[in-house]
């Protein structure tokens, strides 16, 4: 029988939630293999903790090396490459942002030197 989350006790929900936050376990799987009606009172129980901004216990090294010991997948030289070069790509790009964002405060100090108001008062509707 299903258990209702109301009637799930605290320490179990909070067990729950940070096997959920730490393993590869989906919510529903993980409310199928606790017995909870739904896997989405899961994620709201996760939801609820971090808006509480309780903290949870940290799980036992052998469970975190165990997730952290995954290996990475195989990639081969031409997506690394690829990557790369995606990598430079935005970095250019942010930084043409960066400059297109001083140019544009830089003008908007000079206006309101000369006496133009130009930025939205904190009052403002």
């Amino acid at each position: 029988m299903k258990q209702r989350s109301s009637q799930t006790p605290k320490d179990l929900r909070e067990k729950i939630v940070l096997e959920y936050l730490t393993s590869d376990m989906s919510a529903n799987e993980l409310a199928e293999k606790y017995g909870i009606s739904k896997g989405n009172t899961i994620t709201k129980w996760a939801s609820r903790f971090a808006k509480e901004k309780k903290s949870l216990p940290l799980p036992p090294k052998t469970q975190s090396s165990s997730v952290m010991a995954k290996k990475p997948l195989p990639v081969s030289d031409a997506e690394v490459e690829l990557l790369r070069q995606r990598v430079k790509e935005l970095e250019s790009r942010l930084r043409e942002r960066e400059l297109e964002c001083k140019v544009l405060n830089t003008f908007i100090e000079v206006a309101e030197e000369n006496g133009y108001n130009i930025r939205k008062k904190s009052g403002a509707k």
